[in-house]
């Protein structure tokens, strides 16, 4: 196994989708969590397939003590008014999403993953080629072909990398006409051969044709999305600073770059777009509904969320930060 990254988790996941994710549609919604243990250590527990089957979710904490997941002497420290619906806050699972191979602390931060680059990927591309083959095998005698084509479509318009994902499937296309596709069956957890593959293969070469038509979108955007959270909670904690009277937290244009990498950014536009966030948060007429409303509610509360231990060291600022948080927890 690999050493721990000395990057940012942002950073780290950013890379991971740049050079090794073919453009799939991942979900953000925690699947994979660090689980802190007594006297000592922690523990990472997948969840499985928890994280789509939203039912199933007041499970969650049962299954993260579970003591299966755990060596002798180790005893797992959840709270007990810990939930998993709380952590996913609004998000909810979209059908042909594939599962978050991020991991996470309890409270829902995001923390860098041990894997090698590229195990990620390559885990993601296995799941993406039994996703397509459920989604055949699961449609009715005149439905296959809607359903590959919704499941593709899924990823070409969500995945933020349409290019990538049809030179994948073209070379996928390649290795089934060679060895016929295969599902998992999550229930034997066995590879098994999909029933008339053929059609399978025809289905997805003429959805390619057709998508290879389409404007493709952007590998870039997929890496900002993945990095922009960070460094708006990195502008959160600092506005939250200077407004409360610590004047070197400001964020001007000769620092913004440092702090840019600071924060796990190594973009160009980084700096330019941390001082912007900082400057909505601090400087303009609305700052407050700015810092408040800046994205969807679930998105700002885990920004709070994780900004609050950041502030240890500058009560007032935590204190500003515990009251504005109370108010998003009032507008849900």
């Amino acid at each position: 196994m690999a050493k721990p990254s000395t990057t940012s988790a942002a950073e780290q996941y950013a890379e991971e989708l740049r050079e090794h994710v073919p453009g799939l549609a991942v979900s953000a919604i925690p699947r994979v969590f660090i689980v802190p243990c007594k006297p000592k250590g922690t523990q990472v527990v997948d969840l499985g397939r928890m994280w789509c089957e939203p039912e199933r979710w007041p499970e969650a904490r049962a299954k993260l003590v579970d003591p299966f997941h755990y060596g002798p002497g180790l005893v797992p420290s959840v709270p007990k008014a810990w939930s998993f619906a709380a952590v996913a806050g609004k998000m909810k699972p979209e059908r042909f999403d594939l599962p978050n191979p991020r991991w996470y602390t309890l409270t829902g931060e995001h923390v860098p993953w041990k894997e090698r680059p590229g195990a990620a990927g390559k885990g993601l591309a296995a799941a993406f080629k039994s996703m397509l083959a459920e989604a055949y095998r699961s449609g009715g005698t005149n439905t296959k072909r809607a359903e590959v084509v919704a499941c593709l479509e899924h990823h070409r318009t969500k995945g933020g990398n349409a290019e990538a994902l049809t030179s994948y499937v073209e070379r996928m296309l390649g290795r089934w006409k060679e060895a016929p596709p295969t599902r998992m069956n999550r229930y034997t957890l066995q590879r098994v051969k999909v029933e008339d593959a053929g059609h399978l293969i025809e289905c997805v070469e003429a959805w390619l044709a057709e998508a290879r038509k389409a404007p493709a979108t952007s590998a870039e955007a997929v890496v900002k999305s993945a990095a922009r959270p960070e460094l708006r909670l990195h502008a959160l904690v600092h506005a939250l600073r200077w407004l409360t009277g610590d004047k070197a937290a400001d964020i001007t244009a000769a620092n913004a770059d440092a702090l840019a990498k600071d924060a796990g950014s190594n973009a160009k536009s980084a700096g330019r777009e941390l001082r912007k966030a900082y400057t909505s948060y601090t400087m303009k007429a609305n700052s407050k509904a700015e810092r408040l409303q800046d994205g969807e509610a679930y998105t700002v509360k885990a920004r709070y969320l994780r900004a609050i231990p950041m502030l240890e060291a500058y009560p007032e600022a935590k204190a500003l930060a515990e009251r504005e948080l109370e108010e998003i927890r009032e507008r849900e």
